[in-house]
């Protein structure tokens, strides 16, 4: 983890400006951006202060970021934020010209929607979902530039605390009440931080808060620009720069035992860490209880009650009073109720007008009693999905009653031109991750793909994921546990490879994620789950092909474009990516219907991104090539024709040649047809990883990670009885 440490004297453009380069260039931020990304900056402006006051992110900070982004091609850049109080254009404007957000120039534009949306958390947080402002929902790369602060609840404030300001105005004081204690607090602000998962964090330190932050506490320069992208050990290393024990901060120590902050892998590039640091003075801590002085019986009620009737109502700090009215007119509003009245008559009736459809919510349960998941039970399920895009979930025992013998597509019906691509054995509370033509993945959990029988088609996959136009799925991967082990090796028609951590897709959101950056007219063709031990193989057109280690690339973040897997002649293209680990002979058919077996011992092992080895003898009775597979001898293989035909063929019957062959002919074809593509065919379980033999070696193993997945999950939900809890009992 690269934590980058620049000294900046003072708040100045063109001192600020190069500290900012230097950390992007170390960080290689430029490789994670494409033109067209939706930026989103979001400050610490906690309140209305002014830049020369250390409580808030400083303007000169924030402007050094959008002039590099903007040097970097970036058009779609905006700020959002939502400080203490009320969420709306008229506080927001206020305090976006206090903190002096409106001095930055045309490079970025201030957020002006003051919706917000329900984003749900992964399984096993102890919060199901977090209402978030519409701006980082939506964002494709999120910037997250913090103050430096002592804080008097949390002891510390950086940049897991900063992203408290992804909740919606009032919305926080329910949290607060939600969560009283420290500990479930803290919790809930790392569950946030997951949630949220800023790209890149920046800590303005150049001067920094110590005693009673976040607000009212004094000045402590330290004279740094702190940068990374792991900001969870960018807090410990912060802390520690203010003389405090990550340990001793509750949300920091949660932090490290659970393995989201690892100081040491921190590697320091930059200025070293000034001699003789004067400690900061730390806060008086306050534990916020709203329950202090309600009897224990009374306790839950109040909470329930307090956390829905919740206000905030002006009140007068005479020394802080600026004049400007507001408040005088915010009290005559409420001492009058026909005024009241009347200004909640216009606000509903403009909201009306701005979203008045028909009613899309349910009234159900509550959420912070239950979630709908906790009631669709954990069983094993099998997946099927189409080459033409239809999807489909069938209980084990509808598959069993098709499947004796072993044949596991048998009775399976599918319209004309259409096959089965995809069979997986999965259980219903884990994620598929699909990834399409346009380098974007989306997630669902197995449940939410509707149960169907053995003769149906299914449902089509562009009615469950919000797929743009022209877009089509390229892979099905199922997640069983986000582990550092594996990874996701991405290759596009271009020979551009990618290697990015199974953990970077842990926080898929609804509407999808980059999963690649994509050059124009480049598409992602095919994905694969490896790990330190794979070698890969890719297939051109022209009838070449390249063996190479995966460690022959260094996995990048998810937003990244990759590294040039193989090096094409012009014209050529990438048609396949296969592992080692999927058979023993390299299958190739031409569009004219020849084909051949290769063994794959005659591909020896080289540097990624060189020219390749024939494998394939291109001649005017051959054409390009079309397809390529890993095969075993039991396999069978579909291929199917420009005029919709399919044929199926035992791969044994295939003769094995050498590389530099042309093959035999597979199929006649009339004039004018080709073959479109080929595909294994689909008749024994999957579980993502490899296929199995039977039905039950499938079931069991699916199930045994299920097991092993419900101990850790009731481990980290074990309560011990505290006093209260006795006295309930």
């Amino acid at each position: 983890m690269i934590q980058t440490l620049h000294i900046v004297p003072e708040y100045n453009e063109e001192l600020i400006y190069p500290a900012i380069c230097k950390s992007m260039e170390a960080l290689n931020i430029a490789a994670d951006l494409r033109p067209e990304m939706k930026i989103v900056i979001k400050p610490n402006l906690v309140m209305a202060k002014s830049p020369d006051f250390p409580a808030t992110t400083h303007p000169l900070v924030i402007k050094a970021v959008i002039r590099w982004l903007r040097e970097q091609g970036m058009q779609h850049i905006t700020i959002a934020e939502s400080s203490g109080g009320l969420y709306n254009a008229e506080a927001m404007k206020h305090v976006y010209h206090v903190c002096g957000m409106d001095t930055l120039g045309e490079g970025a534009e201030l957020n002006m929607d003051f919706s917000a949306q329900t984003v749900n958390c992964p399984a096993g947080f102890k919060n199901h979902s977090f209402h978030l402002i519409t701006p980082i929902v939506e964002a494709d790369y999120i910037i997250n530039i913090c103050k430096l602060k002592t804080h008097a609840m949390t002891g510390y404030s950086g940049g897991i605390k900063n992203l408290f300001g992804t909740i919606p105005g009032l919305e926080k004081p329910q949290m607060h009440y939600r969560w009283p204690e420290i500990e479930d607090f803290s919790n809930m602000l790392l569950e946030l931080a997951q949630t949220v998962a800023p790209n890149l964090t920046v800590i303005d330190a150049i001067d920094a808060m110590e005693g009673n932050g976040p607000t009212g506490g004094t000045s402590h320069p330290l004279h740094m620009l702190l940068a990374a992208k792991d900001f969870y050990t960018q807090d410990c290393f912060a802390a520690k720069l203010m003389g405090l024990e990550p340990t001793e901060i509750v949300m920091l120590r949660q932090a490290l035992e659970k393995g989201l902050a690892r100081p040491k892998e921190l590697a320091l590039v930059g200025d070293p860490v000034p001699e003789g640091l004067s400690p900061f003075q730390k806060p008086d801590t306050i534990k916020l209880d709203f329950t202090n002085g309600v009897p224990k019986f009374l306790r839950k009620p109040f909470m329930f009650v307090a956390s829905r009737l919740l206000k905030s109502y002006p009140q007068l700090t005479p020394e802080k009073c600026v004049g400007c009215g507001k408040c005088a007119e915010l009290k005559a509003i409420l001492a009058d109720e026909k005024l009241l009245l009347g200004v909640i008559k216009t606000e509903m009736t403009a909201i009306a007008e701005k979203y008045g459809d028909d009613r899309r919510s349910k009234i159900g349960y509550d959420e912070l009693d239950i979630s709908m998941e906790d009631l669709i039970p954990k069983e094993n399920t099998i997946i099927a999905m189409t080459s033409l895009g239809y999807i489909k979930r069938m209980t084990v025992d509808n598959f069993k009653a098709q499947n004796r013998g072993g044949r596991g597509i048998k009775g399976m019906q599918t319209i004309d031109e259409d096959y089965i691509e995809d069979l997986l054995m999965t259980t219903t509370h884990h994620y598929l991750n699909f990834f399409t033509n346009m380098g974007r993945v989306y997630r669902l959990k197995a449940y939410e793909i509707p149960e169907a029988g053995r003769t149906a088609r299914g449902t089509a996959i562009v009615n469950l994921l919000q797929l743009a136009p022209g877009e089509k799925i390229t892979a099905m991967i199922p997640i069983h546990e986000y582990s550092d082990d594996k990874n996701l090796f991405m290759v596009t028609k271009t020979g551009i490879v990618k290697k990015t951590p199974l953990m970077e897709f842990s926080n898929v959101r609804k509407n999808g994620l980059t999963a690649i950056n994509l050059r124009e007219e480049d598409e992602l063709i095919e994905v694969k789950i490896t790990d330190s031990s794979s070698e890969i193989f890719l297939v051109t057109k022209q009838g070449m092909c390249i063996r190479f280690q995966e460690t022959d690339v260094r996995a990048t973040g998810r937003a990244s474009m990759g590294v040039i897997g193989m090096n094409l002649s012009p014209g050529d293209e990438i048609i396949g990516m296969q592992l080692q680990t999927q058979g023993s002979d390299l299958l190739i058919v031409s569009e004219n219907g020849m084909g051949k077996r290769t063994n794959m011992d005659e591909f020896t092992v080289q540097k990624r991104g060189g020219k390749g080895v024939k494998c394939y003898k291109i001649v005017e009775k051959t054409g390009d090539v079309v397809g390529a597979k890993a095969v075993n001898d039991d396999n069978e293989i579909m291929m199917i024709t420009t005029e919709g035909i399919i044929i199926q063929l035992r791969v044994q019957d295939i003769s094995t040649l050498s590389r530099i062959t042309s093959g035999v002919k597979l199929i006649n074809l009339d004039e004018g047809v080709k073959v479109a593509q080929i595909a294994k065919v689909r008749e024994k379980l999957s579980n993502g990883d490899h296929e199995f033999d039977n039905l039950e070696e499938a079931m069991e193993e699916v199930a045994q990670e299920a097991v092993s997945e419900d101990e850790e999950e009731a481990e980290e939900n074990l309560i011990f009885p505290t006093e209260e809890n006795e006295e309930d009992e």
